[in-house]
């Protein structure tokens, strides 16, 4: 008997879990996914890129690093979340700051994108990939 009320007593603390994680999470939904192109490679000068098709950071020292900006504006009647992730070639070497903040309603605000290469990162090398933005409810 205390074996059958103890697995009673484990079903529904599992269900009551469940439950409350899809309740959270129904208010993190994904509203938008916007897949950004990104690129550098590695040389031993600099190289400038004015494009604004993608992320391009250029050519990039070892050792040394580069930044571009992106815009944010919120056009939604409600607050968003932004979260940015890189995925492809060297997606380590790149961060976003800030990353995973909010915007209230029309608010604008930038982000910063760094890549910084380390020393021993071979020159002539090409690397690619996308920054992944998600906006969230």
């Amino acid at each position: 008997m205390k074996t059958k009320n103890a697995i009673i007593l484990l079903i529904s603390i599992a269900l009551i879990i469940i439950a409350a994680t899809i309740i959270f999470y129904s208010f993190y939904k994904v509203v938008d996914v916007v897949k950004i192109p990104y690129s550098f490679d590695i040389q031993d000068g600099i190289g400038i890129v004015a494009d604004t098709d993608a992320v391009k950071f250029g050519g990039l020292n070892r050792g040394g690093g580069g930044k571009r900006f992106l815009r944010f504006h919120n056009q939604y009647d409600f607050p968003i979340k932004i979260n940015i992730k890189f995925k492809g070639d060297k997606q380590e070497w790149i961060s976003a700051d800030p990353n995973g903040f909010y915007l209230q309603p029309d608010e604008r605000t930038n982000t910063t994108l760094n890549a910084r290469i380390p020393f021993d990162a071979e020159y002539g090398e090409n690397f690619s990939g996308q920054v992944i933005v998600y906006y969230m409810r």
